[in-house]
């Protein structure tokens, strides 16, 4: 009868990217392993190797959760709303990664090479599944004619570089606290997409 495993895989892997984001790419298996409850042979054999544990434990998910928002909508509830729904859950995976894309990179290996585990890298594939739901809520007739490829780069950006900023000054709250600058953020994109009829 075989032992049932002590761990599951995301347990481990939450465990590592703690160890990881508080003692940096030179971390010890050896202290992810005892943090754990597990052996280094238990995490080499489920991971293979040290950096592979890495990439599973820092790398972006395929599609995060607040890109999974784009896909059901948008839906008949309010646009802004459901807008801010998105962009709070953004915001929220923005702050988580910035961390984890620092330690790889501390690792001494550029994004490029790790990226290309994707098919489509996932800030390319955030853009398009922003485009991708404005492009439809332009075709129902709930936003003016703009460009959304332009609004879902700002859309981005105005995620990444407040996460940026945050994390590279410590400084938390930068444009007030999250949900105050979503709100901020979602009432500037909204002024610029509002059908042309709600001014």
């Amino acid at each position: 009868m075989a032992r049932p495993q002590l761990a599951s895989d995301e347990e481990l892997l939450d465990v590592a990217r703690s160890a990881f984001i508080e003692h940096g790419p030179g971390v010890s298996t050896a202290l992810i392993a005892e943090r754990a409850g597990v052996s280094q042979a238990t995490l080499f054999k489920r991971f293979g190797t040290k950096d592979e544990l890495m990439l599973a434990a820092l790398l972006p998910p395929e599609i995060p959760r607040w890109m999974s928002l784009l896909d059901v909508g948008p839906t008949e509830a309010d646009l802004q709303e459901q807008l801010r729904e998105v962009m709070l859950a953004a915001s929220v995976f923005f702050e988580e990664m910035l961390p984890c894309m620092t330690i790889l990179r501390a690792r001494g290996r550029g994004h490029f090479e790790d990226l290309q585990r994707y098919e489509v890298p996932p800030p390319v594939r955030g853009q398009r599944a922003v485009a991708a739901w404005l492009r439809r809520a332009r075709a129902q007739g709930r936003i003016r004619d703009v460009n959304v490829d332009a609004v879902a780069v700002a859309f981005m950006g105005s995620m990444h570089a407040r996460a940026f900023v945050q994390h590279l000054t410590g400084s938390r709250g930068l444009g007030g606290a999250t949900p105050d600058y979503v709100d901020a953020i979602v009432d500037l994109i909204w002024r610029g997409i509002a059908p042309e009829d709600a001014e």
